[in-house]
């Protein structure tokens, strides 16, 4: 696993706000910082964030890609190709202390 590394990309008129929190073979997980005020949530991003984590290398093929999102719950961003494809919630698990 990597350390935790804070990432973020223009996104539109607004960047997200993000952090990669784990790097093993065939997953990545990432964290939503915010504050949602000043930041895309990487929800509203998703194609973004999926096209920035391909271009520096920290998604590849074959790669699952889970997210905390702003209300801490875990869930899956669907890559396909290494292209952003939908959502699938998960109840893996919540960040600690939300």
């Amino acid at each position: 696993m990597e350390k935790a590394e804070q990432c973020g990309g223009e996104v539109r008129d607004r960047q997200t706000n993000y952090e990669v929190v784990e790097k093993t073979s065939g997953r990545v997980v990432i964290r939503d910082l915010g504050p949602w005020d000043k930041y895309m949530t990487v929800t509203n991003a998703a194609e973004e964030v999926v096209n920035e984590l391909v271009a520096v290398r920290t998604l590849i093929q074959g790669d699952r890609l889970f997210y905390f999102d702003s209300s801490g719950e875990l869930d899956e961003i669907v890559i396909e190709r290494l292209r952003f494809a939908g959502f699938k919630a998960g109840n893996w698990r919540r960040a600690a202390g939300k």
